[in-house]
Parts: structure tokens; C-alpha cells; sequence
């Protein structure tokens, strides 16, 4: 990899699942990245971006959202991919940047899809309510897979924001009545999607946020248990409260790079 002299001639684009709790700064780091930026907002709020805006960590200049009715199925995600992918082979992708907001509610929108395009009578219903079955959650996984395999042959920066839980298991796996106990975190996915969403990304970025002395404190992780970066960055918490992340992140890289950086 070339050597980068200034974040001027930085060009990679980054292509990242920035994940953690509601909350907790995901959605302000991906709009931090360069502009236009072009947010697809699958929980029809985009909260962490205007909040971002209104607290003065970002500026609104050259954010577009683009929302997506759950309820108006895949098609209307694939119709927009297509139109990206054309023009990007043209060069004329009006963006730089570009974010999911959030994977979890965009497996909602599949989910919607694959249950309203059954026969009647087909699947399995409880009070009126149709119920996902294991048809759906294949059309879930291939959906997901083909919105990242377009996402990547994009030139610009993809960020996704996935939103983090408890994982918890038995204090003796091998006694049913063992109690349960938090082992770790997981994404609000199934179990094998979210192994298949982690494997997608090289770089997986795990914020967090604490109140201390009263104030709220962010934080981002690089390397831990769930998070992973191929920068070289070390395992270690950054405070990047009211910093805007992305030139935080390409100044990380350049110390790095240069052997600048020292871990306070």
C-alpha cells in the first residue's frame, strides 16, 4: 500500500459496519464522511444524522436522504441500486459517500417483501398476523448479500450502521435449568445472518457511549471480540466526543502509517 503524506491525498474509500447501541454515534460518524453524502434510511427517521445537525457536530451541507417505505418492498431498493450501479460504470455517481441506515430495519423491509408476496393460505399466521418462516429468512440473507454486492463495486465510501445487543448464554451449557448470563454482544440479526453480516466487512467499528461526571462521552473501538480494522489499529477505546469522525479516523490511519501514532 502506497505511502499517504497528508489527509489531503488520502483517497481509499472505506467500506465499514459501524455498529453498537441506539444511540451511540453511528449514524453522526458515517455522515461525517465526505460530501455529497447520500443517506438510505431504512427506519424512516435518519434521528442520528438531523440530531447530529442540531447539536452543531455536523453541518447539513451536502446530505441528501433518500427513505424507503417499508411497506413498498424490495423492488423499490433494487430499482435504486441499479440506477447507482449505472451511473457509477458512467462516472456520474452523485456521491461520495454513502450509508445504511440501519441494516436492521432494512432485513424489516425484506422480511415485509418475502411474507406479502405469499400465495393465501401459505405460512403461518397467529392472530391475524403473518409469521416469518424459514422461506423468509433465505430471501433475507440473498437480499442482503445483493445490496452489499452492488454496494461494493461503488466508488465512493459505504458505511452500514447495525445496531448491537446482549448475547447470553447458560452458566453450565450442559444443564438445561442453568441460569442465563450475559457472554457477550451480538447484532440484532439471527445468529447466522449476523455472522454472514460481520464476514462481509473487513472493517468493523464498535461505538459506544458513557455518562461521566454528568456529560456524555463517545467512544469507538477498532479491534476488540466483535470489532476488526485492517489499518493496523490497535485494540484500545478513542474518545470521539464532538469530533467529527471521519478526518479523525484518516488522521489515525496516517499516524499509523507513518509510525506517528503513540496510544495515551
Amino acid at each position: 500500500m502506497s505511502h499517504i503524506e497528508s489527509k489531503e491525498s488520502f483517497n481509499e474509500f472505506i467500506f465499514a459496519l459501524l455498529i453498537g447501541r441506539s444511540k451511540s454515534g453511528k449514524s453522526a460518524a458515517a455522515a461525517s464522511f465526505p460530501k455529497p453524502f447520500k443517506e438510505l434510511d431504512f427506519d424512516l427517521r435518519a434521528n442520528g444524522i438531523k440530531n447530529a445537525i442540531q447539536q452543531g457536530w455536523l453541518s447539513g451541507d451536502g446530505i441528501d436522504i433518500k427513505s424507503f417505505d417499508p411497506f413498498g418492498g424490495f423492488l423499490q431498493v433494487q430499482d435504486y441500486l441499479n440506477t447507482s450501479y449505472i451511473n457509477n460504470k458512467n462516472g456520474v455517481l452523485s456521491f461520495k459517500s454513502l450509508d445504511i441506515g440501519s441494516i436492521t430495519s432494512m432485513l424489516r423491509l425484506f422480511d415485509l417483501t418475502s411474507i406479502r408476496s405469499r400465495k393465501p393460505g401459505k405460512g403461518t399466521n397467529i392472530a391475524g398476523l403473518a409469521m416469518t418462516d424459514p422461506g423468509d429468512y433465505k430471501f433475507e440473507s440473498q437480499a442482503t448479500h445483493q445490496v452489499f454486492d452492488f454496494l461494493r463495486t461503488l466508488n465512493c465510501n459505504v458505511t452500514a450502521a447495525a445496531h448491537l445487543v446482549n448475547a447470553f448464554g447458560k452458566v453450565d451449557p450442559s444443564d438445561p435449568y442453568s441460569p442465563s448470563i450475559v457472554k457477550g454482544e451480538k447484532l440484532t440479526l439471527t445468529d447466522k445472518l449476523g455472522e454472514n453480516v460481520l464476514a462481509i466487512f473487513d472493517n468493523v467499528w464498535k461505538f459506544s457511549k458513557e455518562i461521566i461526571n454528568s456529560k456524555e462521552k463517545y467512544y469507538v473501538e477498532f479491534s476488540s471480540e466483535i470489532a476488526a480494522n485492517t489499518y493496523g489499529i490497535p485494540p484500545m477505546k478513542f474518545d470521539i466526543t464532538k469530533k467529527e469522525f471521519y478526518p479523525f479516523i484518516v488522521d489515525l490511519i496516517l499516524k499509523i502509517r507513518k509510525g506517528e501514532f503513540k496510544a495515551e
